[in-house]
């Protein structure tokens, strides 16, 4: 006889505490319980683009695989089951610091350890335009390296699994089939690209588009222009 097991959390629908037991995938029985300091009783969330939350920050100055941890803490009581923790542009040594730090972390503590999926690096090869730049350092935006790429790995031991890029950065798509070769997801934002630029970008192996509206100038054409680009594209998620 298969053992039920009981879970108690919060409804993400009422708010209200539950208590249910559940045998074989499905419930045999629920109660009502104190909500208070529970966790959500949810479908796990899976999030592509983890810079922080509730007090830590994955791009401080030097980064401790405690740090990590502890955001990892604070990402399972909402209900995120795997997360890629996101790195954003700076200089080669502060991202290998930081990929180091999140590898140690998905290594050898518990919590880091069943939910780091990869890690994300939103840049460094994206536009200098006040716009698409965002909050991302202007000083520390540079052209794709694939030899940076490559140590990049060897600090993070291949964690590295997405990279946005923007795709009109001069040798954009050489870096995109490189490093989609790789088996890594490369996703388009913090661009200021037309049509051609995403297209090449598409058919050299970008599958994604990274916070697509965010991260772009807020005057545009109409059309043509970056975000109908890439919401016409079927081969972009």
């Amino acid at each position: 006889m298969t053992k039920a097991s009981t879970y108690s959390g919060i409804d993400p629908i009422t708010g209200k505490g539950r208590v249910l037991e559940v045998c074989k995938g499905l419930i045999q029985s629920e109660e009502t319980c104190a909500a208070h300091g529970l966790p959500v009783l949810s479908p796990g969330l899976i999030d592509l683009q983890v810079n922080g939350y509730r007090g830590q920050d994955l791009n401080c100055a030097v980064l401790a695989a405690s740090n990590v941890e502890a955001l990892s803490d604070e990402l399972c009581r909402v209900g995120v089951a795997a997360y890629l923790p996101t790195l954003v542009t700076a200089s080669e040594q502060s991202l290998c610091q930081r990929l180091s730090a999140i590898k140690n972390a998905q290594q050898t503590l518990p919590r880091s350890k069943s939910m780091i999926a990869g890690i994300h690096i939103e840049g460094p090869s994206i536009s200098h335009k006040p716009g698409p730049l965002g909050a991302h350092p202007a000083e520390h935006v540079r052209r794709p390296s694939v030899d940076e790429f490559e140590r990049w790995q060897e600090a993070a031991e291949g964690l590295v699994c997405m990279i946005t890029i923007a795709p009109e950065v001069d040798g954009a798509c050489e870096y995109i089939r490189y490093v989609s070769r790789q088996g890594v997801c490369v996703s388009l934002g913090h661009c200021d690209a037309n049509e051609e630029d995403i297209l090449r970008a598409v058919d050299a192996g970008a599958k994604m588009s990274t916070h697509l509206g965010n991260g772009i100038e807020s005057m545009m054409p109409r059309h043509p222009n970056a975000i109908w680009a890439q919401l016409a594209e079927d081969r972009l998620s």
